[in-house]
């Protein structure tokens, strides 16, 4: 059996090392039922997908080392979770790169696909142009079954070109979202939302880590405590009264750290990448921007806030109002429910506000669409 090694590191990911086609390794790392592995062409050996730039996953290694070893293959794992990879920015750049490169290949497929799907069908239409406009099959005549054959035969073509040109559609699709994969990305309000949510993510780790470092702590202490127990001569008491070494980390704690200065490294990124868009004039919206009776534009159409929130805004339901007029006040949302009753409201966060206009502003805009209709 082959001598299999099983890597891991943040520039390179995890990869499977020393197999060979026919040893058995294919059906156990992927496929169906496998332990999650693929291969690539390019890199000569297995990889675990989405493993670069990112901690070991160890349930999947752990269990690729058994299914190897029970098949009887020696294996040897080595995981480095602890020295540092790539910078984020240039993984992201990496990944803007492939988009570009996808948006490239699927484009030039659905071309392709497109082309050959009309070429066909423009054929087949003048294939068939010879043949009357409804001329029916003549029941007995010689040419019955040439004509059913040839409208069969049309019938497969005409039904492969539809299939081409469906797949150039679908294709053209993926090349229209892998060119708006850096823009969708790099937008201010999803930068905004994944800022906030890796700031929670950082708390979380902190948490975790404060709680696995106290645990070894106290995992240390009591073995230094039988130990001091298990003393019986006055040497070893004044050994193990000698400063305490320091507890080294565990895989857990390093790769729970890692994890930390990987996610810190993100968000710093994406904290750099907010201020370059607020320098080019991009504005970002706070609750310090509002008060009770300004508007806010929200997707398009004006609301009037109730009330400033320290992440939201509160202003009256959406789905309230005359749609065709784009400003929504609380007194025609109040009139468009029902008198008298408690008025629904909708919670706006910040990261989805466009634009904000004082009441008095407000007014004047009121005043000018309500003459302008007046006029029309």
């Amino acid at each position: 059996m082959a001598d299999i090694e099983i890597t891991h590191n943040l520039t390179e990911g995890t990869l499977v090392h020393g197999t060979a086609r026919g040893d058995g390794t294919g059906a156990i790392l992927g496929g169906r039922g496998g332990c999650g592995f693929r291969f690539s062409r390019s890199l000569g050996s297995w990889y675990l997908p989405h493993s670069r730039d990112k901690v070991s996953k160890t349930w999947e290694i752990q269990e690729a080392e058994r299914r190897l070893t029970e098949a009887g293959h020696t294996v040897v794992v080595k995981v480095d979770d602890a020295s540092p990879g790539r910078e984020f920015g240039e993984a992201e750049a990496e990944r803007n790169e492939w988009a570009e490169e996808r948006a490239e290949r699927y484009g030039a497929r659905g071309l392709r696909a497109s082309q050959a799907g009309s070429s066909r069908w423009r054929r087949n239409r003048e294939r068939m142009s010879h043949i009357p406009l409804g001329q029916p099959i003549l029941v007995g005549h010689h040419s019955e079954r040439r004509h059913r054959n040839f409208l069969d035969k049309m019938h497969r073509s005409d039904g492969i070109a539809v299939r081409d040109m469906k797949r150039g559609e679908y294709w053209a699709a993926r090349a229209g979202a892998a060119e708006k994969y850096k823009q969708h990305r790099e937008n201010l309000p999803t930068t905004l939302r994944r800022i906030e949510r890796l700031e929670a993510e950082l708390r979380r780790i902190d948490r975790h880590l404060e709680s696995m470092r106290a645990k070894d702590l106290a995992e240390a202490e009591a073995s230094r405590a039988v130990v001091r127990g298990a003393a019986l001569r006055g040497w070893f008491r004044k050994l193990v009264r000698r400063p305490p070494v320091p507890v080294p980390a565990g895989p857990g704690v390093i790769r729970m750290t890692t994890t930390r200065e990987q996610t810190a490294g993100e968000l710093a990124y994406w904290q750099e990448h907010v201020e370059k868009l607020k320098a080019q004039g991009a504005k970002v919206w706070g609750p310090g921007d509002f008060g009770k009776g300004d508007f806010a534009l929200h997707r398009g159409r004006w609301f009037e806030v109730i009330r400033v929130n320290p992440k939201t805004l509160t202003v009256p339901w959406q789905h309230l109002g005359d749609f065709s007029r784009p400003v929504l006040t609380v007194e025609a949302a109040t009139t468009a429910y029902r008198t008298g009753e408690r008025l629904p409201t909708d919670r706006f966060p910040y990261d989805d506000i466009q634009g904000r206009m004082s009441a008095k502003e407000m007014a004047e805009k009121l005043a000018q669409l309500e003459a302008e209709s007046q006029n029309g």
